[in-house]
């Protein structure tokens, strides 16, 4: 079972995501939070197997808490995930220690895709040319 967190500032974003989750087989979020900070502490206490994380919120933004979740666990993998999908901001984002970035338009299966993809650490490259997006 992938245990992951949610963190967005959106309830509605993030209770979509919480459903879809839920719903896939082999997945189920063990905690969900409104703000970086509040995630930090639910990553700290539940120790997921990934982490969805909005790229800008108020409080702490998404550089902030992987700069900190880190820094508590070198090998976290946080998936970010955005409406902007610029090339510098995804390039940030990984450059910051993401294992994905993931835009907020893609199709939901896309982002169970990206998950089960982190977890399994499978190659930046692989992903790309299988669906098209960045992990």
């Amino acid at each position: 079972m992938i245990r992951v967190i949610v963190i967005d500032d959106h309830a509605l974003v993030r209770q979509g995501f919480v459903r879809l989750i839920n719903a896939a087989e082999g997945m189920t979020v063990c905690a969900e939070a409104a703000s970086g900070e509040e995630g930090y502490v639910h990553f700290k206490s539940h120790q997921p197997d990934v982490v969805i994380c909005d790229l800008s919120m108020p409080g702490i933004s998404a550089m902030k808490f992987l700069e900190k979740a880190l820094a508590w666990q070198n090998d976290a993998k946080v998936i970010v995930c955005s409406m902007h999908d610029a090339p510098h901001l995804v390039n940030t984002a990984l450059q910051h220690g993401a294992k994905g970035f993931v835009s907020k338009s893609c199709d939901p299966q896309q982002i169970l895709q990206a998950i089960e993809a982190v977890r399994s650490e499978e190659h930046t490259s692989e992903l790309q040319s299988r669906f098209g997006i960045s992990y």
